[in-house]
């Protein structure tokens, strides 16, 4: 990997230190940066803050997975402060260029990563999405973005996953995955023996925004209808009210109240406002966000196909600029399908066509939707 030459806007690194594989493996030869919310020993991480730089002395288990599979760890990706914002301007730090849209956010949280890998610095990078924050980056700057299944009992939103130039590298990439747990996510995402698409998947589309009021860009909802067509979609209603996502708002809010020290105003405001949300408020909200899988099992689906982005990506700073919580509004706004996949615990993929198609594994494995976007993926 060759970054000379190239500003740290330009390469969406924190830092390019190697951390050399522990074995031979599938994986050999393969540069893949971690993102800079993973601990990694003996590489530097920020968490997206020059406030908060630190020497971790552990490993995040999905890193230890790629290592030990082969792969060089070549540093760390740029990312949002704590990963709480779907736009990628770190706090005291360059914010990484879209080398698709110039000027424009890349998206985020992991916004280096998506940089990275659309400028062919690597072949893929790892990623995290606690609420699009893989598939958002990829769609803005036109590569896949793969978010895994995890567990989200507990309301837990966030899986890993990798952002990658090719189905054929998010392929091989699958198998680094670390299982957390036997939970019926985790063993729904084992990789089958057969490598044939399973043909009774039964495929849906949502075009409607499901958790804000926006007006898409007609390319979104277009691309969408196509590619869902194409692979034998047929229409469903919306699976539950936009107010569902105050659900995801509200968890989302209580859990920023564990971090500590300065933050930028997006991250203060989330905070305070956790700060105000009851024990009772939270476990309601809690519980409503775990039963996103019975609404959208509800749907019969096993496949759903949805827009990512509703507009193209704004100008970086656009959202910084607003208050805080027109800020987060406005996110939503802009990524109105995003968090049912961490809702509900899904697998989800981000294609690169137009302002970005994925594919949700309502009750497919992350194979099945690689192995289903064959079909309709953009030729190189």
């Amino acid at each position: 990997m060759d970054t000379q030459g190239l500003t740290p806007e330009e390469h969406g690194f924190v830092c390019t230190d190697v951390l050399l594989p522990e074995v031979e493996g599938d994986l050999t030869g393969w540069n893949i940066p971690a993102k800079d919310l993973a601990p990694v020993e003996g590489l530097p991480m920020s968490l997206g803050s020059i406030h908060r730089t630190l020497m971790p002395d552990s490993t995040d288990p999905a890193i230890r997975a790629l290592r030990a599979r082969g792969a060089t760890i070549y540093g760390k990706t740029q990312t949002s402060e704590l990963g709480l914002t779907a736009y990628c301007e770190p706090n005291g730090m360059p914010a990484p260029m879209n080398p698709r849209f110039p000027g424009a956010t890349t998206g985020g949280s992991s916004g280096g990563a998506a940089v990275a890998v659309a400028r062919g610095l690597v072949r893929a990078a790892h990623g995290t999405d606690g609420g699009g924050s893989i598939r958002v980056p990829a769609a803005a700057c036109g590569v896949y973005g793969l978010k895994l299944a995890h567990n989200n009992q507990g309301a837990v939103p966030t899986g890993h996953g990798f952002l990658a130039r090719s189905l054929d590298d998010l392929e091989i990439l699958i198998g680094a995955r670390h299982e957390s747990g036997p939970t019926s996510r985790s063993v729904r995402q084992e990789i089958p023996a057969s490598r044939s698409v399973r043909r009774d998947l039964r495929v849906g589309y949502i075009t409607e925004p499901l958790h804000a009021e926006v007006e898409p860009d007609p390319r979104a909802i277009d691309e969408t209808v196509r590619v869902a067509r194409a692979l034998g979609g047929h229409f469903v209603a919306r699976p539950y009210p936009i107010s569902h996502f105050d659900s995801f708002a509200t968890v989302f809010a209580y859990r920023a109240t564990r971090i500590h020290g300065p933050l930028q105003p997006i991250g203060e405001w989330l905070r305070e406002t956790g700060q105000a949300v009851t024990s009772a408020q939270y476990v309601r909200a809690a519980e409503d966000f775990m039963a996103t899988e019975q609404m959208v099992d509800a749907l019969d689906v096993d496949v759903l196909v949805m827009p990512v982005l509703a507009y193209e990506p704004p100008p970086i700073g656009y959202f910084s600029s607003l208050a805080p919580w027109d800020d987060f509004a406005e996110q939503t706004r802009w990524t109105p399908w995003a968090t049912l996949a961490n809702m509900g615990g899904y697998p989800a993929l981000t294609l690169p066509i137009g302002l970005g198609v994925q594919l949700v594994g309502v009750h497919a494995t992350a194979e099945d939707l690689l192995l289903l976007a064959r079909g309709v993926a953009p030729t190189p």
